[in-house]
């Protein structure tokens, strides 16, 4: 249904809509997050990671956190 019907549905564009309940996973007490180092990359994808975050950021499907945890960056080239 949803191929053949695919026109009357947009792409998903920005974060989406808050809901009457947020996810949330209480921590034991005392516990405190991991810290993780970010991952390296190589020097050439750099700009891409750059570019595609800013990106991103703009349309509104990320934005700016102050949280504790947070998740490395992969780039997984597309094939051909």
């Amino acid at each position: 249904l949803l191929h053949t019907y695919s026109m009357v549905f947009d792409a998903p564009k920005g974060l989406p809509l808050p809901h009457a309940q947020d996810h949330s996973i209480p921590l034991l007490e005392g516990s405190s997050p991991e810290k993780v180092k970010p991952y390296r990359y190589p020097h050439s994808q750099k700009e891409e990671i750059e570019k595609l975050v800013e990106d991103m950021l703009k349309e509104g499907i990320i934005q700016p956190s102050k949280s504790l945890f947070s998740s490395p960056i992969i780039l997984v080239e597309k094939k051909n």
